[in-house]
């Protein structure tokens, strides 16, 4: 009852108590096992499962959920393994998607069976939003837009109290007399690379005869009506407070590549799409105006406050960068760093309170618009995988990524640059999880541009 409640923690107890009076009750490990696994407590899960898969070898389905809980581990080689196997003794298309999934990232990454295997499983799993979501994703990851974009109309929409409006979804058919609500679906990041697409949007109203509203995330209100100030009335940019009216269409911002056609060859990338506002941006000028040498700014981590999802949390740790091993970079001479980190893993820097090499202003950044006017006064930003990166690229700002191998679609595969940011340079793992010779490249490439602008 508690595990089918999502209490998984009472859940656990009492599959441990049950456990000391019978070690060997197959039925109180698996529901450990599954408790675990729930918990983001994966390699314990995968522990258990195995140990159920040798006492029961006839079970397929307890090496199956061992494999699994090793690909949400991220250990996609022995996931792999383990997938396999499975999918020899089981032709079960939820098996293929998850094995797929394991060789999209394995150390010897094959795309082109993974992408088979995930469109074998796609065709038997219509139904399933997040099957249908991972194969569009795959296929973006390898660059094919013109399907990529049409199957990413099959994931799973997470804004579904807008999503589920009886308004209708615009398709890209005419705006003549009509009024279109773009919404944010995903992330803060999602919202800052698709928002691209308003002037284009925007065009079209004009053309046509339409008018189009937006609700941005609060955090990028402001910044979003500065840089699109310019294409009001036909664009009305609206705060949360302020009431979405009458509106005859609506669409996510992560829909529009697919309704304007993008290829690989047509990303929007007319840079900056986004703009500081100008007062504030001669107020940091002012401010770092007595630094000398390089100013850089600096993100080590991506966003903690989505702790509450164990699966997101692991992932979120593999993207981002501990404050600790970026030493050999803020060792480099003639450069100053100001952190652009909020959250939690910004408490990683104040082993460098008082070193004058390191500057932390966070305090005073309040929302994106915030971080723009800084970000506008600095010649460089080094980021991992989140908001920031896709900020300074946005503004047309050097922006040097820091990614990890099992990278997210939108950077592509085989690439140091992206087609969404031409200002950006990619620094890619190498090895799953080391970052070292990464910080290593990046390092010989600041000293490089250090020595250029002397």
């Amino acid at each position: 009852m508690a595990y089918a409640a999502g209490q998984h923690g009472e859940a656990l107890r009492l599959y441990d108590a049950s456990l000391r009076f019978d070690a060997g009750n197959e039925l109180a490990l698996f529901g450990t096992a599954s408790c675990h696994h729930a918990l983001g407590n994966l390699p314990r899960a995968a522990e258990l499962f195995e140990c159920l898969a040798a006492a029961h070898p006839e079970k397929v389905m307890y090496r199956y959920n061992q494999g699994h809980s090793l690909l949400l581990d991220a250990q996609y080689d022995a996931a792999a393994e383990i997938l396999w196997e499975c999918f020899n003794r089981l032709q079960d298309p939820h098996v293929k998607a998850n094995l797929a999934l394991a060789l999209e990232s394995t150390s010897n990454r094959d795309l082109i069976t993974a992408r088979r295997l995930l469109e074998e499983a796609a065709a038997s799993l219509t139904s399933d939003s997040n099957v249908q979501g991972n194969l569009a994703y795959l296929r973006l990851l390898m660059g094919d837009y013109e399907t990529g974009w049409r199957q990413h109309e099959r994931r799973q929409i997470l804004q579904s109290a807008i999503a589920s409006t009886p308004v209708p979804l615009w398709r890209g058919d005419s705006l003549a007399g009509k009024t279109l609500l773009l919404w944010s679906e995903q992330g803060l990041g999602d919202s800052l690379q698709f928002v691209r697409y308003l002037p284009l949007i925007a065009r079209r109203a004009i053309v046509e005869g339409g008018t189009v509203v937006f609700q941005p995330p609060a955090a990028l209100y402001r910044l979003f009506a500065t840089s699109f100030a310019s294409l009001v009335p036909i664009v009305t940019i609206l705060s949360k407070d302020q009431p979405v009216t009458q509106f005859d269409l609506h669409c996510s911002l992560m829909s529009l590549p697919e309704r304007m056609h993008t290829t690989i060859d047509t990303v929007p990338a007319d840079i900056p799409y986004l703009h500081a506002e100008s007062v504030a941006v001669a107020h940091w000028r002012n401010r770092l105006s007595p630094t000398r040498g390089m100013k850089v700014g600096l993100v080590w981590g991506g966003d903690s406050r989505k702790g509450h999802d164990p699966i997101f949390q692991r992932a979120d740790r593999r993207r981002s960068i501990a404050f600790e091993r970026l030493q050999p970079l803020l060792d480099l001479p003639e450069i100053t760093y100001f952190s652009l980190q909020k959250g939690e893993p910004s408490n990683e820097a104040r082993t460098m309170a008082g070193r004058s090499n390191f500057i932390d202003y966070t305090g005073e950044l309040l929302d994106f618009a915030d971080t723009a006017a800084l970000a506008a006064n600095l010649d460089l930003v080094i980021t991992v995988d989140t908001s920031v990166c896709h900020l300074a690229g946005g503004m047309g700002r050097d922006v040097w990524l820091l990614n990890r191998w099992d990278t997210c679609w939108r950077w592509l595969v085989g690439r140091e640059d992206s087609p969404w940011y031409p200002t950006l340079t990619m620094y890619r793992q190498t090895i799953l999880g080391d970052w070292t010779d990464v910080v290593a490249r990046i390092a010989n490439d600041l000293r490089l541009k250090v020595s250029i602008s002397n």
